[in-house]
């Protein structure tokens, strides 16, 4: 009962990390990039000073894009000889004057479905250059919210000021909550403690 839910916080709060400070709001509104916006409601609501927030978008297919393109300069970099970097207001330059790829290596990046062509490497890094040019101009949904408070009382405080069944988020049921403590006045938030 209520002697073991104690002793959980008291052991809780003996072994410290960033999630006993944290939060993490559950489908947010889509449309709330500003963190000062999250702030100033979070501050409102714990009565204290929130130390971060930070707003994860939904932004998969640009992060895709970043990842491929990393991945083609470090296979452009097999190319390079010992000790050479990479420079890409150079890369151009380097890849036309890049020497002669080594028997053996060519095998082993058609071994490993890689481009053996620095040329080639060059042209798909191009290619996700644009791509990721075009994504960056996208406006991404919001997919989770973050928020550190400067103390683990505040976010105990959020946490159970804004305890609501699923089912009043899932149906934004504004009854659940009193306005002061939905998110722009019209949204009832889904807040829990981060994962480990």
């Amino acid at each position: 009962g209520l002697r073991t839910e104690r002793k959980e916080i008291d052991f809780d709060e003996a072994q410290q990390t960033t999630t006993d400070y944290s939060i993490e709001v559950m489908y947010p509104p889509k449309d709330a990039r500003d963190p000062e916006e999250w702030r100033d409601f979070f501050t409102r609501v714990s009565g204290e000073h929130v130390t971060v927030c930070t707003i994860a978008l939904d932004n998969e297919e640009l992060v895709r894009a970043l990842l491929a393109r990393r991945q083609k300069y470090m296979h452009l970099e097999m190319f390079m000889p010992t000790a050479t970097k990479l420079r890409r207001n150079k890369l151009k330059e380097q890849v036309a004057t890049m020497p002669k790829v080594s028997w053996w290596k060519r095998l082993y990046m058609a071994c490993m479905h890689m481009a053996f062509s620095p040329r080639m490497v060059y042209n798909a890094i191009q290619q996700l250059e644009r791509r990721i040019e075009e994504l960056s101009k996208k406006e991404y949904d919001v997919s989770h919210v973050f928020v550190t408070f400067e103390t683990e009382a505040a976010q105990r405080e959020v946490l159970r000021k804004l305890d609501t069944p699923y089912r009043n988020v899932k149906k934004n049921n504004l009854s659940a909550l009193p306005e002061e403590l939905r998110f722009r006045g019209k949204h009832v938030l889904w807040v829990q403690e981060p994962p480990e």
